[in-house]
């Protein structure tokens, strides 16, 4: 549970600059536990906690945040201005004379009943106050955000100084944050999936030839349920009560294999095509990882009854493979320089051997630098030594986080890592994290990486997700089969980073989210407590059909062709010839947002398909629409029809 102190802030004022007097009210006065951000902003204070200092010159009264942030307030119609000073914290330089990473970069925007009326653009904590004035008389909904820029979010800390509403004269009512006002509840739209048998997942999977190989059939539908594979090439074995392929790839070249699941419902098949040759994660790897939930007090008995979970609630069985430790199993080195795990995980083979033992893969985390972000042993001066020991440990995929790292060069630590990586006999799916910093979609690829991260940590706000939204669109063209855009982890069901509870997000933001993840090809990495998944979340979760939008093997990611009045249409291709379609609405209101079928590539008449709710809609001839929840979005699969006589 979080602590708000409050401060002894005035509420109210007098302004004397006209014969009627005005009341003003501070935006320190409010309720800041609604403020959307990693962390809490502070009243008359930075967010970090000391003076709120811009330039060289103090200010005592204000917000203190990080970006990304959003306050949203609800005027009442009381108000007739806003007024602010702007910058980013002295606090920030301070912090960067000691790291390597460049911090200090806010857009800060304003948006009055949801349209633009201020823009920063970028401001660093080298630059001036910016001071802003705007008009809300007529204004119904105020909102307030510190974006990221481009570099990361490191140390951008967002002042918003001497900010103040001006109220109109005898107002009754008082502006209030908007999100203490109750938020749509959750609501389930996908249909409970069917006992009949289903087999979902990729239709590709990259492997090396003469490595270790690993597959779990996911198949829904009632149990029991037998499988068979036919035309599965020699060194593979399939157990046809579990779905498990496991053995030996053979030499290079393509295996389409043809599954079949059967109960006593009935029979269902399906190709898979296992390429062996030089690429992973062929399709966006899917999994779960530690940090958001559970941060440095991850163990081995959490992982294991996560890997549990990811089985027994059915997750395993739409696609999701991997379990991530992340951060905080190492302990220092012994006498040769090898590195030596903590008293949280006593024993890393046997823990791997268990996770395999469930048809799932495991992954591990370590930074380049000295030390990792949470201050434990890293793996620079000894990167041969700590890949030969996961390898030797079973680990199947490898997260490589920036922290600490000094190297001049945000591309030579991470191909320096990839050699060893390479020379294993593993296959280990290499992730690189470094924020987005170097622009690293332009590179990640040759440096070795099949996923790379854009941009700062995620945390569980809708300013969060939506910021990392508009950061992906024109990144499309680095992405494809075995290299993929990675935006983070999944904020949804219960998180908390150490101290659980359930995410912040609305269920509007939750879908968006998921839609956007599957739309934008990004890898599915799950950031919630798996063990204590509640109904809407599972549901959520488990959707094959959107799944299947994530994992199409044509690998293209989704890019934005409209953009206007806070409503947004995105597309995604598919292997198909259809297309993924989502009908976006940044807005805080109900909107309607639509597209001709002319914009997205496509001639009547065509078929659409709603992919949450899984059910055909009417035919279209022209154009695609929907009325669009706040912050929500409608997701389509739309298909080419046979005109008569084709």
């Amino acid at each position: 549970m979080k602590t708000f102190i409050k401060l002894p802030c005035i509420v109210l004022v007098f302004l004397l600059s006209s014969p009627i007097q005005s009341q003003v009210l501070w935006l320190d006065s409010l309720d800041l536990s609604t403020v959307e951000m990693f962390g809490n902003a502070k009243a008359c204070k930075t967010v970090w906690g000391g003076d709120m200092i811009i330039r060289g010159k103090l200010y005592k009264r204000g917000v203190g945040t990080h970006a990304g942030s959003n306050f949203d307030i609800d005027l009442k119609g009381s108000a007739q201005s806003f007024h602010a000073i702007l910058g980013v914290d002295d606090d920030a330089n301070t912090a960067m004379a000691t790291s390597s990473i460049k911090g200090g970069t806010v857009v800060f925007k304003i948006s009055v009943d949801g349209k633009l009326k201020y823009n920063s653009g970028l401001v660093t904590s080298h630059d001036e106050a910016k001071t802003v004035d705007i008009d809300l008389n007529g204004a119904s909904q105020l909102s307030l955000t510190a974006e990221t820029y481009t570099d990361g979010d490191a140390y951008d800390h967002a002042d918003w100084a001497d900010a103040q509403i001006v109220l109109k004269p005898g107002a009754k009512e008082m502006p209030r944050p908007l999100n203490l006002i109750e938020r749509p509840k959750e609501y389930i739209l996908t249909p409970k999936t069917s006992e009949m048998p289903a087999i979902n997942g990729p239709e590709v999977i990259g492997a090396r030839p003469g490595h270790p190989f690993l597959f779990r059939i996911p198949a829904t539908g009632k149990q029991p349920k037998t499988f068979v594979a036919k035309n599965l090439p020699n060194g593979l074995e399939l157990n046809t009560n579990t779905g498990i392929i496991t053995g030996v790839v053979p030499q290079k070249g393509s295996y389409p294999i043809q599954i079949e699941v059967s109960n006593n419902l009935g029979k269902t098949t399906k190709v898979l095509n296992i390429v062996a040759g030089d690429n992973l994660a062929l399709t966006p790897p899917m999994g779960w990882s530690a940090w958001n939930c559970f941060a440095e007090k991850t163990s081995d008995s959490l992982v294991r009854a996560t890997a549990d979970a990811m089985v027994a609630q059915g997750l395993a069985d739409v696609g999701f493979t991997y379990i991530n430790i992340d951060e905080g199993w190492q302990a220092g080195r012994d006498s040769l320089g090898f590195i030596m795990t903590n008293s949280k995980f006593p024993d890393m083979k046997d823990l791997t051997d268990y996770v395999h033992s469930k048809g799932l893969k495991i992954g591990i985390y370590s930074s380049p630098g000295p030390k990792t972000c949470g201050d434990f042993m890293g793996s620079f001066g000894h990167e041969k030594q700590d890949i030969e020991t996961i390898s030797k440990w079973g680990f199947d995929y490898f997260k490589y986080d920036w922290c600490s790292c000094t190297d001049s060069s945000f591309t030579r630590p991470y191909a320096y890592m990839n050699q060893f990586i390479e020379a294993t006999d593993r296959d280990i799916v290499y992730s690189i994290c470094e924020y987005g910093l170097g622009e690293v979609w332009k590179w990640g690829s040759s440096a070795g990486g099949q996923l790379w991260r854009t941009g700062g940590d995620i945390v569980d706000t809708w300013a969060s997700v939506a910021h990392i939204i508009e950061m992906q669109d024109g990144l499309e063209k680095y992405a494809g089969p075995g290299n993929w855009n990675d935006p983070d982890m999944l904020v949804v069901g219960n998180v908390g980073w150490g101290k659980l509870r359930p995410t912040r997000l609305s269920a509007n933001d939750q879908y968006t989210q998921i839609t956007f993840w599957s739309i934008l090809a990004s890898p599915l990495i799950l950031g919630c407590d798996l063990c204590s998944l509640d109904s809407f979340t599972l549901n959520l979760l488990t959707n094959s059909e959107v799944i299947a939008i994530n994992q199409d093997k044509a690998g293209k990611q989704g890019h934005r062709i409209k953009n206007s009045d806070n409503t947004q249409v995105w597309v995604k291709e598919l292997s198909d010839g259809s297309k993924a379609i989502a009908l976006y609405n940044r807005s805080p209101k109900d909107k309607e947002v639509s597209v001709k079928l002319s914009e997205i590539g496509m001639k009547a008449p065509v078929s659409i398909r709603d992919v949450w709710r899984q059910k055909e809609l009417l035919k279209s001839n022209e154009s695609i629409s929907a009325i669009v929840a706040p912050h929500g979005v409608a997701l389509y699969k739309v298909s080419n029809l046979q005109k008569k006589g084709e």
